[in-house]
């Protein structure tokens, strides 16, 4: 294509500007959940690790240089210094990149001055849990000093199926974070909202009927800070000591 051409269809919004010569067909995009996250993906070579972030900063792709020196700013670009050794670094379909725990270390870092705090506690990352959502969950149960679940608990239910659920504890409490991408995951085809919904009130009720209490939170119990004084009421009437 000519520049002009190029020009054109990024103005028409046929094509996307990710970088300096580098472009993408819009429609590589039109039936992903959340397009923005996807950019993101594009954008940045880190992201091809598949790491989901919590409250990401999408404005900056970061590399790093390998050196002990070096790093800079620029637009769209952070460049941190640091040494690579080669335990650090994985090869995702030819691209090298940091793997997950260099990864995770480094993004806390990458924090202002509570970076080293928070790298420390990545130090407790479960890499069992499947969302953010989960991974905060913990981390909460953590500084409360509450006795943590196991994560991805299996019980087989009446009907012969088993469910799995995102926290379990001696097999008296289970807890679900509910967040809106788990149920997008779930659908299946032909369903609406409301048959996830409903399939998933009948997989509680057979949770319920295995003795087991059944606790759920979501992003706004998170957020709000709400979540550790649920399972506490939960806890308090199961008996479990914390």
């Amino acid at each position: 294509m000519s520049p002009r051409r190029v020009d054109d269809a990024v103005r028409s919004g046929a094509l996307i500007l990710l970088a300096r010569g580098r472009y993408l067909p819009r429609e590589a995009i039109a039936d992903v959940d959340v397009p923005r996250d996807e950019l993101y993906r594009y954008r940045s070579i880190a992201s091809v690790l598949g790491l989901e972030l919590l409250h990401p900063d999408q404005k900056n792709v970061h590399v790093t240089n390998g050196r002990e020196s070096g790093g800079s700013r620029r637009p769209q670009r952070m460049v941190h210094a640091g040494l690579l050794p080669d335990d650090d670094l994985v090869d995702v379909d030819g691209v090298l990149v940091t793997g997950p725990a260099r990864t995770a270390v480094d993004v806390a870092l990458a924090t202002s001055r509570r970076g080293v705090g928070l790298a420390r506690r990545a130090l407790f990352a479960d890499g069992r849990a499947e969302s953010p959502g989960e991974s905060w969950s913990r981390a909460q149960m953590i500084e409360a000093e509450l006795p943590v679940p196991d994560l991805q608990a299996e019980y087989i239910l009446a009907s012969g199926r088993t469910a799995r659920c995102d926290f379990g504890l001696d097999d008296v409490f289970v807890g679900e974070f509910d967040g809106l991408v788990k149920y997008r995951r779930s659908m299946r085809a032909g369903e609406s909202p409301e048959d996830v919904v409903i399939r998933e009130k009948i997989r509680e009720d057979e949770l319920r009927d295995l003795g087991l209490d059944v606790g759920r939170w979501v992003w706004r119990d998170l957020r709000e800070a709400t979540m550790v004084a649920k399972l506490k009421r939960c806890y308090d009437r199961l008996g479990i000591r914390y």
